[in-house]
């Protein structure tokens, strides 16, 4: 069996649990059931290693994103309001519950900003998402819950934005502001901003 995949797996396993300053290659050699110049052998450092680590796991959201986006299409097919499908939206790429792995952390923006190879990943993964959401947008003004003078590109950024946050609490920020709460205001929001003339 290649190892290639076993040590990659492994890298993103110890980036999740100990960050990039945490990550020790000995670890993943361990986990991975391999030495440390096998290891080498396939990603040549340890930055190499937390290069494909990282976009591994953005490929992995990149799935996430294609599923979570076929779960709420299907979902759409029975709301009736453009409260309901922002808020089946909201629920289920944000919600407890909810499929969408958050990549926008520290350390992705940190590689993102400094090492091509993983900014070229994140651009496919944000384009994905946008794409995605454009299509769930237009699907939402065709069945007539939006407004169809709205501008879809742009809005699909915006929700693109709340997409790519590592958690609803941590987009908005603020513990006074609960999970319902924050629902409710989008709901008035969809209503009197997006909602058909």
């Amino acid at each position: 069996m290649p190892l290639r995949q076993p040590i990659l797996d492994a890298a993103v396993k110890e980036l999740q649990e100990f960050s990039e300053a945490g990550f020790r290659v000995t670890r993943v050699a361990e986990e991975a059931g391999c030495v440390v110049s096998v290891l080498y052998h396939h990603f040549d450092n340890r930055e190499g290693l937390i290069d494909a680590a990282l976009i591994e796991i953005m490929r992995l959201e990149g799935d996430e994103v294609e599923a979570t986006y076929q779960e709420f299409t299907a979902i759409l097919a029975v709301v009736t309001t453009i409260e309901q499908a922002f808020e089946t939206y909201v629920r289920i790429a944000h919600g407890s519950d909810g499929a969408l792995r958050r990549s926008l952390d520290a350390q992705i923006l940190t590689a993102v900003q400094t090492r091509p190879v993983v900014r070229q990943a994140w651009g496919e993964l944000s384009a994905k998402v946008q794409r995605a959401n454009e299509q769930l947008l237009n699907a939402v003004v065709e069945r007539g819950l939006l407004d169809d003078t709205i501008d879809i590109p742009a809005l699909a950024l915006l929700l693109r934005g709340l997409d790519l946050s590592r958690s609803l609490d941590e987009s908005v920020e603020q513990p006074s502001i609960s999970f319902e709460q924050w629902v409710a205001l989008m709901r008035l929001f969809a209503q009197r901003v997006m909602a058909p003339r």
